[in-house]
């Protein structure tokens, strides 16, 4: 089959004109490609991370360790799917506090804070794109070596989706939301399983 442009174009669904570089939160979703529930299961509304699940943790954390000018807040694996809040630089209109393992924010100062912006040389600035491009490589290597090394479910083709899912948060009222959304996210998978 030729390639057609007028038919085979992927058409970008990130706000046109939006500098995804700039300070800012960014609720994120990315999902594993054919819905494969490699991650974990949920069980009574509580999410249990496989080992392949906790090994795509850890390099979820990690993310900061590449990227200066990185805060990860609230986040959630789930089965076939990861949720997480971003933040990028220097944001003090957002209520900020660290995550705890469960990626709850955290009091008690357990993660460093993102660099304010103008602590960040613009060699060391990342959109949001390059972030997640960097995760799914890193995270799809972890996982071909759990493939080869314990025997971990294999995935066709690429492990995650192609594309993600962002939202903007705008504002402290939209973060506290969001991070609500995702710490209900392992009990709206239980009930949306008893619904059929």
């Amino acid at each position: 089959m030729s390639h057609r442009p007028d038919r085979h174009h992927r058409r970008s669904i990130r706000l046109r004109g939006f500098d995804y570089a700039q300070p800012g939160a960014y609720f994120i979703t990315l999902c594993i490609h054919g819905s494969l529930p490699l991650l974990g299961h949920v069980l009574d509304g509580a999410m249990s991370l496989s080992p392949a699940g906790a090994a795509i943790e850890t390099d979820w954390l990690a993310l900061p360790e590449r990227f200066a000018d990185l805060h990860l807040d609230s986040y959630c694996l789930m089965p076939d799917h990861l949720h997480g809040i971003l933040i990028l630089g220097d944001c003090p209109a957002l209520a900020r506090s660290p995550v705890d393992a469960a990626g709850r924010g955290a009091m008690d100062g357990g993660q460093r804070q993102a660099l304010p912006l103008q602590d960040v040389p613009d060699s060391a600035r990342h959109s949001l794109a390059d972030i997640i491009q960097a995760f799914k490589s890193l995270s799809t290597r972890t996982y071909i070596g759990g493939v080869r090394e314990h025997e971990w479910p294999p995935f066709e083709g690429r492990l995650w989706q192609r594309n993600y899912w962002e939202r903007i948060i705008r504002n402290e009222r939209e973060l506290l939301a969001v991070r609500d959304y995702i710490e209900r996210n392992p009990q709206s998978w239980t009930a949306r399983e008893h619904l059929g």
